[in-house]
């Protein structure tokens, strides 16, 4: 897959307000969470997709989507 490294901007902002940073703060740990969807990179330089557990049910099987879908449903925003 390509990556664009060379012709990318990143952005840091604070994010002073308590009630935000605990809202990103869940989203980091769902997206730490995810065994579906995510990749990890290995000391070889090559990625490897990480394996979700056996049980379907498992928050960590969902991957990122559905669990970020599922909180913005039970927030009532979509």
């Amino acid at each position: 897959m390509y990556r664009n490294l060379n012709a990318r901007v990143e952005v840091i902002v604070p994010i002073e307000g308590r009630p935000l940073r605990e809202r990103l703060w869940e989203i980091v740990q769902i997206m730490r969470r995810d065994r579906r969807s995510a990749w990890d990179m290995g000391s070889d330089g090559r990625y490897r997709q990480r394996t979700p557990p056996d049980d379907p049910n498992a928050q960590e099987a969902l991957g990122t989507h559905l669990a970020l879908m599922n909180l913005a449903r039970r927030r009532g925003v979509v």
